[in-house]
């Protein structure tokens, strides 16, 4: 079970830093609830949950990842 929204002001998030950052903060959430139920989701369910294309989502985990955060979907290849 997943919640896009987390009953945060979602508005202000989108007007002061962008669309970009606001679906990275969705995606944090989304691989968050996904991991305490066990479970890896895929790009493709991370875009259909968020209603964008799965390259979005490879760049939105890409810029994550660059920025320290530790984010892993199911099929990604993990380094050492």
């Amino acid at each position: 079970t997943w919640t896009v929204d987390d009953g945060l002001p979602y508005a202000d998030v989108l007007r002061e830093r962008g669309k970009a950052i606001l679906r990275q903060r969705q995606l944090l959430r989304l691989l968050a609830q996904a991991e305490t139920q066990g479970g890896w989701p895929t790009v493709s369910d991370l875009a259909r949950a968020l209603g964008v294309e799965d390259r979005t989502i490879k760049r939105d985990l890409s810029r994550l990842r660059a920025e320290g955060q530790r984010v892993t979907t199911r099929g990604a290849k993990m380094s050492p």
